[in-house]
C-alpha cells in the first residue's frame, strides 16, 4: 500500500506553490498584514481561484472537479508554507462541505454550482454549535435570524455567510444585508479575518437537512480541522527548511 501523494496531487501542491513563491513574497505578505496593500491580497486570491481551488470539493455535476478532503489539504499545506492571506478553508471547503451534506438537492444545485463559477464566497461562522459563549448566539423565527455570532470566518468578503446555532441548524444569508452588521475582530494572525456578526431579523435560509441531523454541520468543521492542521503542518515544514538553510550557511565568529 502506498501512503505517499499521487502524482495528480503532488502537481496540483507544486502549482500552489510555484504560485504562492513568485506572487506572495515575504514582501508582500508584509504589506498586506499592515493593510498598506488592500488589492494585492485580491489579486494574490484571483490567482489561486484561476488555478481552481475554489472547485475543489464541488462535485463534477454542479461544475466543480469533485476532488476529495486530500487533495483540499494539500493545497492548505501548501498555502500555510506560503503564510498565504487568502480565504481557503471556510469558502472552499467548510461551506461545500457542509451544503453538500445539509442542504436539499435544489440548494445544492443553486449554491455549489455558485461556489465553483466563483458566483458566491461564503464566510463560514459555526462557533454557536461548537461553544457557545456569553451574550452571543442567534435564534431562528419566521425565517429569520436574530443575535451575535462571534469568530465568522472571512465574512469581510463573502457574498453569503453560513451562520449555526446551538442545535447545529444551518442558514444560509446575505452577507450585504441592512440587517446584518459584521465587526472586524483584532486577533494576532494578520493573515486571516475573524468577525463578529450581528443579525437584526435577518432574512436567513435554513439548509433543509441540518433541521434533522447534526451530522452535517460535524462533517463541515471536521473538515476545517484537517485543513487547519495541513496549514500548520506547512508552515511548520517551511520552518524548518528555513533553519536548515541558514545552519547550512552559518559561519560563526
Amino acid at each position: 500500500m502506498y501512503f505517499g501523494l499521487s502524482e495528480e496531487q503532488s502537481f496540483f501542491q507544486d502549482n500552489i506553490k510555484k504560485y504562492l513563491e513568485e506572487y506572495a513574497t515575504i514582501d508582500n505578505i508584509k504589506h498586506i498584514a499592515s493593510g498598506d496593500e488592500k488589492n494585492l491580497s485580491s489579486e494574490i486570491h484571483q490567482g489561486l481561484l484561476n488555478l481552481g481551488i475554489n472547485g475543489l470539493l464541488v462535485p463534477e455535476e454542479f461544475g466543480g472537479l469533485g476532488l476529495d478532503l486530500l487533495f483540499a489539504a494539500v493545497v492548505s499545506e501548501a498555502i500555510g508554507g506560503g503564510i498565504c492571506p487568502t480565504p481557503f478553508i471556510a469558502p472552499y471547503v467548510m461551506a461545500p462541505t457542509a451544503i453538500k451534506h445539509a442542504g436539499s438537492k435544489s440548494q445544492q444545485e443553486n449554491y455549489l454550482s455558485k461556489i465553483a463559477s466563483n458566483e458566491c464566497r461564503f464566510g463560514v461562522g459555526f462557533s454557536e454549535f461548537i461553544g457557545k459563549r456569553n451574550d452571543a448566539g442567534v435564534t431562528f423565527s419566521d425565517n429569520t435570524l436574530s443575535g451575535r455570532a462571534m469568530f465568522v470566518f472571512d465574512a469581510n468578503d463573502a457574498t453569503h455567510l453560513l451562520l449555526a446555532d446551538e442545535k447545529g441548524q444551518i442558514f444560509v444569508v446575505d452577507a450585504k444585508s441592512a440587517n446584518l452588521e459584521i465587526v472586524q475582530l483584532t486577533t494576532v494572525d494578520k493573515t486571516r479575518q475573524y468577525s463578529e456578526v450581528i443579525c437584526k431579523n435577518l432574512e436567513a435560509e435554513l439548509l433543509e437537512n441540518s433541521s434533522d441531523s447534526v451530522e452535517p454541520i460535524i462533517q463541515a468543521i471536521d473538515a476545517g480541522r484537517i485543513m487547519l492542521a495541513a496549514d500548520s503542518l506547512g508552515a511548520s515544514q517551511t520552518m524548518i527548511n528555513k533553519a536548515v538553510d541558514y545552519a547550512k550557511e552559518r559561519k560563526q565568529f
